[in-house]
């Protein structure tokens, strides 16, 4: 293999995104669906709902050495903004299930309307 083979190759983190994105757009048509079916337009997470997941979130950052240095993850590039890890690095597989799970339960944690 070439080196411009592996300049315009595609790296398993590529390919990780690429399922993260499909995934995303497939659960939102799903969610899309589940509204229009019953009538409803919106659809957001209760106050319980986001405070956990942003709960879970944290406490899975803090396990790792990112909640510790001055990354623009946590918004060290913000004056004033608080330090939050707002990404979900539990593992795609988890993720995808949890997201499957909320669904299976008919969105439960959303407040729909």
């Amino acid at each position: 293999m070439g080196v411009e083979s592996l300049a315009s190759g595609t790296t398993a983190s590529d390919a990780a995104l690429a399922a993260a994105e499909i995934k995303l757009g497939l659960a939102l048509l799903d969610v899309v669906g589940f509204l229009r079916a019953r009538g409803l337009s919106r659809i957001e997470p209760s106050v319980q709902a986001e405070h956990e997941w942003g709960g879970r979130v944290g406490e899975l950052a803090g396990r790792t050495l990112r909640y510790t240095c001055g990354s623009w993850d946590l918004g060290v590039n913000i004056p004033g903004k608080p330090r939050v890890f707002m990404l979900y690095i539990g593992g795609f597989p988890r993720y995808v299930g949890k997201c499957d799970e909320v669904a299976g339960r008919e969105y439960e944690g959303f407040v729909l309307a």
